[in-house]
């Protein structure tokens, strides 16, 4: 299978393919849950807050965390 899949589609893979493996599939959901709702916050802040200053995320980050600690040499930001 390729492209975009749903919700219970996906959940009924991740089933298939972990079926014999001892993990809390309601625990593995919610966080798989947490994980697209984060990228899909931070598409948004690209495309609405990023892309005018032409700015990914990763540069972002990098020059928040320069900004934050002021004189972190860029080379231990990385």
């Amino acid at each position: 299978m390729t492209g975009h899949h749903t919700l219970q589609e996906t959940e009924q893979a991740i089933q298939r393919q972990l079926s014999d493996v001892p993990v809390r599939h309601d625990a593995m959901m919610a966080v798989s849950n947490i994980y697209r709702a984060a990228a899909a916050i931070r598409q948004h802040f690209e495309a609405s807050v990023l892309r005018g200053a032409d700015l990914t995320w990763t540069a972002f980050v990098v020059l928040w965390v320069v900004w934050i600690w002021e004189d972190m040499e860029t080379r231990h930001v990385a």
